[in-house]
């Protein structure tokens, strides 16, 4: 008893034993959902890059034009944009391949259960390594677009910072 209180111990009856190839199939689904759990957060991250470079352009178009040297703007302009376009790909690129279930049922409804189980897991394992390989492209999409955006806040503070650097300095006033 613990603080006056019995304990229940909770017993899972066995069940009947897994075969490897249950197993198999077992990881190999867990493995599809993961990748479908990373592409769908990779998607939500390309998606925050692209509203935040959006939010980046408008700002820099609606912006007073006197207040960043017309390079600096021009440079994050251009950088913001690019890094909407490149953080857009990903969202364009078509979903990961999944298994079809009406057409394993029509193609191997006869089978034996080991025979359709070895090809469900065949076919799974094809699906995670090739929304691997989508992932990994996805991943250097919205890592370059977010590293554009980086370049693109630096180009304008940069820009700010060296307009007023004479202010700053007390050596004179910032370009009008």
């Amino acid at each position: 008893m613990l603080f006056g209180r019995r304990r229940h111990q909770v017993v899972v009856a066995p069940g009947p034993a897994a075969t490897t190839a249950d197993l198999l199939l077992d990881e190999a689904r867990r493995a599809e959902q993961t990748q479908i759990q990373l592409h769908a957060a990779m998607d939500q991250r390309a998606g925050v890059l692209v509203g935040f470079a959006g939010v980046l352009v408008g700002i820099m178009l609606t912006a007073d034009s006197g207040a960043l040297p017309a390079w600096a703007r021009a440079l994050a302009l251009v950088m913001a944009s690019t890094a909407a376009l490149v953080a857009a790909a990903p969202l364009a690129m078509p979903s990961m391949n999944t298994v079809s279930p009406a057409e394993l049922v029509e193609r191997y409804h006869q089978d034996s259960r080991d025979d359709v189980v070895a090809v469900v897991t065949d076919l799974t394992a094809w699906v995670v390594q090739d929304a691997g390989e989508q992932l990994r492209g996805k991943r250097r999409l919205v890592f370059t677009a977010a590293a554009l955006l980086v370049l693109s806040v630096g180009a304008t503070a940069g820009g700010l910072i060296l307009d007023l650097w004479p202010v700053l300095t007390g050596s004179g006033g910032g370009s009008a």
